[in-house]
């Protein structure tokens, strides 16, 4: 990507970093890789204006850059997103690694998960190495509806060839997983452990895992735990919600609040949307942290604002019950609507309840259920149990009128049966979620399960 040094028009764009949002709420990601070339760096924005103007794909990225900070020119997200794309389709790298980013994430267009990885893939394609990271982070996400085993290794194969250091720690904690190759695991081991001693803050981060869950290594929580805090002593964001979580439930160091909620805290503070929600949680009980509903309620939106759903159901929470601010059902829909549309169980639950009673939408039992068999698919236990309950008074309904006909009789033996297997699912998420207690370890300080206990 390019700065701009013109003598006559200013732009002052030397401070981007990495990576760079948007000052406005279209929060397009770009990287910054250096000037393209002399001239790029040199020219102003007229002549840069006039070469964009002619199908100059680097000076419609630049003037793109301008446009989104406006740098010497009124600031105009839309008119960005304009050059960015008439460069990535011109076949411009930096261009469609900064659309792959927004399309990514739904920044100043709609989110598309297959358009994003056509842009990383085509500027993969020309050796960008973060772009090749990024398309298999995408083939490598199952619910992005994008998972695609074969190109996920060889993205993250090609990005690893290139010097990535996330890639490579990634290859070489994927190759621990080859069954049977006991020296093939072993030298992946030693592999990740040479990178962490050179600071590979996602070596660590698999080193954490791999100890942690015992995957393809004898488990030891506390030894994964010690990796977790180590990556995120270094700034690896997703190491800091591991330990957090570590903190949270004791498991692999003692159980202490305060380090949770310092941790969630850092994570907000690096920009993850699930560090900003357990934070605003630890504020909000005053859970290792002293008791703020206003900042509560400040990292709440911060998550709203970067699409975190249970964010918006706690905001949803509040408008409907008026705890901390004034009422508001409607405003509640359509925080809930949005945490719906992110295929959260909880928001779909509330949605129905909302519907069932009239609650800021018109009531209407059968949409109820409809929020209902949505928050069974997305394995949420509440609304499931209102979903099965719903079927079995419908099937009781059914079979006390005298007047129903062989057909609604028939519906109605299907939607019981459905019912039946609801429950039966429900119990298993609770024998999944609820295995037998822990209990510590008082010689090496490890949780073990307790298999004393019976029932």
């Amino acid at each position: 990507m390019h700065t701009f040094a013109p003598k006559t028009e200013k732009l002052n764009i030397e401070t981007m970093k990495t990576t760079l949002h948007s000052l406005a709420l279209l929060t397009l990601l770009v990287t910054f890789t250096g000037f393209a070339n002399q001239a790029s760096a040199q020219r102003s924005l007229s002549q840069t204006m006039q070469m964009a103007a002619n199908g100059d794909c680097a000076a419609q990225y630049d003037l793109a850059i301008a446009l989104l900070f406006g740098e010497g020119i009124p600031q105009d997200s839309a008119k960005a997103m304009k050059y960015f794309t008439k460069s990535a389709d011109a076949g411009y790298a930096p261009a469609q690694l900064a659309m792959g980013n927004a399309y990514r994430d739904g920044d100043g267009v709609e989110k598309d998960p297959a358009k994003a990885v056509g842009y990383f893939e085509k500027a993969a394609q020309q050796g960008d190495a973060e772009a090749m990271l990024e398309a298999a982070k995408l083939y490598d996400n199952i619910s992005a509806g994008t998972w695609d085993w074969r190109k996920r290794d060889e993205w993250f194969g090609k990005a690893a060839a290139a010097g990535n250091e996330y890639a490579q720690a990634e290859v070489a904690y994927r190759n621990m997983s080859e069954v049977g190759d006991k020296a093939k695991q072993q030298k992946s081991l030693e592999e990740l452990e040479m990178m962490v001693q050179k600071g590979n803050t996602h070596a660590m981060l698999r080193l954490g895992d791999a100890y942690y869950m015992g995957r393809y290594v004898d488990e030891s929580r506390v030894q994964g735990a010690k990796f977790y805090l180590q990556a995120a002593e270094a700034g690896n964001v997703q190491a800091m919600m591991e330990i957090a979580l570590c903190y949270r439930n004791g498991k692999g160091v003692k159980m202490l609040n305060k380090e949770m909620a310092k941790w969630y805290g850092k994570a907000a503070e690096a920009g993850n949307p699930d560090g900003m929600y357990n934070y605003a949680r630890c504020l909000e009980a005053g859970d290792g942290v002293e008791k703020n509903a206003e900042e509560a309620m400040r990292w709440y939106k911060k998550g709203v604002a970067n699409g975190q759903s249970d964010c918006m159901v706690r905001i949803a929470k509040g408008l409907l019950t008026g705890e901390g601010v004034k009422k508001d059902a409607p405003g509640a829909i359509q925080y809930l609507r949005k945490a719906a549309d992110l295929h959260n169980g909880t928001a779909t639950t509330l949605l129905g309840d909302c519907y069932e009673k009239g609650v800021g939408v018109k009531l209407d039992s059968k949409k109820a259920m409809e929020m209902w068999a949505l928050s069974y698919e997305y394995g949420n236990r509440a609304g499931a149990e209102k979903y099965a309950r719903g079927l079995e008074d419908f099937f009781t309904k059914v079979m006390q009128n005298p007047n129903s006909t062989e057909a609604q009789q028939q519906e109605a033996m299907e939607a019981r049966e459905k019912a039946t297997d609801i429950w039966h699912d429900i119990v298993r998420w609770h024998d999944d979620a609820h295995p037998l207690p822990l209990k510590e370890n008082p010689e090496t300080g490890d949780w073990e399960t307790d298999t004393t206990l019976t029932y």
